[in-house]
């Protein structure tokens, strides 16, 4: 909600930063719903300092249903609620740029474009997406954090 208000804050006059705040809270929470399901914990083994093998615990992705991120957790949040356009839109590219080297055609990219130019919510969800995941996250090194001795 910071984010919102920093957005109608600096947005040029006449761009019309209106969405519900019901969509922000909507879009914020299922946005990773892919991520369900979709991690699997292993072991993994290690060298230490001392050259002695070690195991850790650490994850595995198991896809169980490969629609993409954004559009497997727009299906997911379908079965439960009917989202709005400009929800669809959010979270379908709320990861931004992070996904057109990874499997974006160029088929795709003016449809993102014009969501982010289009639906403000989408820009909102993707930055404060990214914010979070590198500003605010603590990264664990798993191997330090999750051994099992």
């Amino acid at each position: 909600m910071e984010f919102w208000e920093v957005y109608k804050k600096h947005t040029v006059p006449g761009k019309d930063m209106s969405f519900n705040q019901d969509s922000i809270i909507i879009t914020a929470l299922l946005h990773d719903l892919c991520k369900a399901n979709f991690y699997t914990p292993v072991e993994k083994y290690s060298k230490d300092e001392n050259g002695a093998w070690v195991k850790y615990m650490t994850y595995k992705i198991d896809e169980k249903l490969p629609l993409g991120h954004g559009p497997k957790s727009v299906f997911i949040a379908q079965t439960f609620i009917k989202l709005s356009g400009p929800e669809l839109c959010a979270i379908t590219w709320h990861m931004g740029m992070s996904d057109i080297g990874a499997w974006m055609s160029n088929y795709q990219k003016p449809s993102m474009q014009q969501s982010y130019e289009k639906v403000p919510l989408s820009v909102l969800i993707m930055q404060s997406d990214f914010f979070a995941s590198y500003c605010m996250e603590v990264k664990v090194d798993q191997m330090k954090e999750c051994r099992v001795d």
